[in-house]
């Protein structure tokens, strides 16, 4: 697995995240545990300390290296790198956090990009600290919220049927709050079902902007012209007859 290169504190968390999932995957976790003990066989470990060190470095963009000069093993490399960069915290806060509020479905390709984004972004401040951790309920309303003028409809039936949070009476949940995965699974639903019809009303405004370089009407281009298609015309009044026929049917 490839570690991205830390450059900037930017990079500080996804780099961390990186650096413990090489490490799982070539089976040296415990090169990142507390162990005070010694371990048993010494010369694998140090041995799997010096290609693991090797790799982290690596990894390590070059104005950083000056941080981890001289360690030796992966956890005295991980802390330095953690206490270097937890003066930056503040600053990751608020840029995540503006990230995390500005991010709607409008600026994704769909409502899966949309999930994905608010997810990362959630990791993120969770890592940062304790503290940035978001409510279940909070990071459903602002799923929500985000979807757009275009879910309005979808956001009044979904109201409607859920609750963010529990409901109680006499001390007992009478109606549970709605999951994450639901809310996500109703809004892929919505978009299934809407999407091709709006796109395909992007189709017919556009068209409706097309304006005939012969006979100067809106709605179509030279060659659907009937002034010049003749034929078009009788074509267009087959169709009709068909489609009145069937629904008289």
């Amino acid at each position: 697995m490839e570690i991205r290169t830390l450059e900037e504190w930017s990079d500080w968390f996804m780099w961390k995240q990186d650096v413990t999932t090489a490490l799982m995957l070539q089976g040296w976790e415990s090169l990142l545990k507390r162990d005070t003990k010694p371990p048993r066989k010494l010369e694998a470990w140090e041995d799997c300390q010096r290609q693991a060190v090797a790799i982290v470095r690596s990894s390590i963009g070059y104005r950083n290296l000056d941080l981890v000069k001289g360690m030796t093993t992966v956890l005295e490399i991980v802390d330095a790198i953690d206490t270097w960069f937890q003066g930056y915290k503040t600053t990751v806060f608020l840029v995540l956090s503006h990230e995390y509020e500005s991010l709607t479905l409008e600026g994704c390709t769909d409502v899966a990009e949309y999930v994905d984004k608010l997810l990362t972004v959630r990791a993120k401040l969770e890592q940062l600290d304790e503290s940035c951790k978001i409510g279940q309920a909070h990071f459903i309303n602002k799923f929500l919220t985000g979807l757009g003028g275009n879910y309005e409809t979808f956001l009044i039936i979904f109201n409607m049927n859920h609750s963010l949070i529990p409901e109680y009476k006499d001390g007992k949940i009478i109606k549970r709050g709605v999951t994450f995965s639901e809310a996500v699974e109703a809004a892929r639903q919505y978009e299934l079902i809407h999407k091709p019809r709006r796109a395909n009303l992007g189709v017919i405004s556009m068209r409706s902007r097309e304006t005939c370089s012969n006979c100067h009407k809106p709605g179509h281009q030279q060659e659907g012209c009937w002034f010049l298609h003749p034929e078009l015309r009788t074509e267009a009044s087959k169709r009709r007859r068909r489609r009145m026929q069937t629904r008289m049917q």
